[in-house]
């Protein structure tokens, strides 16, 4: 089999490849990532945290809305001619005492969501100012990156080129299996054997594939896959 076309392209393609690996690995890319996935996670905060607040607010309206039905019910239902002796003015004690307690404990409860309310509007802030931190360096890293990737486009525009040339020339079962290996980011996806006394080792993982290759590459242009990395081994 002729290798020599696939060889040429993979020998470019590399080029290509290390660029895209540069650009992957770029500490720009990876403060634009953490930025822009930092900015979600708040953004997603702030959502439920709405959430949150209407359900306090509610909570709040009700508590409100109980303590003037108290505060109205007693104020109509108070009446000093009912004081008339001991016995009435016992149980008028009695029954202002356990509304003072339920009045107390509204307060007490109107107090918590007050609490409540101030929290979740102080997170709701500190969430805001956290995102346009965020944004601001994510623009900032976006803009270099954007530099960045320019001149990596312009770098291998020749190379590209290159390639579109040779592809056409290339085995389609050749092509068809390099474009898998690269996707998975298997490079160099073709590997000369490299044979050590009768051990046959894969060039790029290293292992052993002597029985499942031995047979197979017995003269120049032969190929067998390595059955650990999948790569195709070729004799040159």
């Amino acid at each position: 089999m002729d290798l020599k076309a696939i060889l040429d392209y993979q020998k470019i393609d590399i080029k290509v490849y290390k660029y895209e690996k540069e650009y992957a690995s770029s500490k720009e890319l990876e403060v634009a990532n953490r930025c822009k996935k930092a900015f979600e996670e708040r953004k997603k905060s702030l959502v439920a945290l709405g959430a949150e607040l209407d359900s306090v607010i509610n909570q709040f309206s009700k508590l409100e809305a109980r303590l003037k039905e108290l505060t109205d019910n007693k104020v109509s239902s108070f009446s000093s001619e009912e004081i008339t002796d001991e016995t009435t003015l016992a149980d008028f004690e009695k029954e202002f005492t356990i509304y003072e307690e339920e009045i107390a404990a509204l307060n007490k409860d109107i107090n918590a969501v007050i609490k409540k309310i101030n929290d979740i509007n102080y997170t709701n802030k500190t969430l805001n100012e956290e995102m346009n931190a965020f944004n601001k360096e994510f623009q900032s890293a976006a803009a270099a990156l954007k530099v960045k990737e320019e001149k990596i486009k312009e770098a291998i525009k020749p190379m590209l080129k290159q390639l579109k040339e040779i592809k056409p020339s290339i085995e389609e079962k050749l092509i068809k299996k390099y474009e898998e290996l690269r996707k998975a980011k298997r490079m160099p996806a073709f590997i000369p054997y490299q044979p050590d006394g009768n051990v046959i080792n894969c060039g790029a993982c290293g292992m052993d594939i002597t029985v499942e290759v031995a047979k197979k590459l017995l003269q120049s242009g032969d190929v067998a896959e390595c059955p650990h990395c999948g790569r195709v081994v070729y004799r040159p």
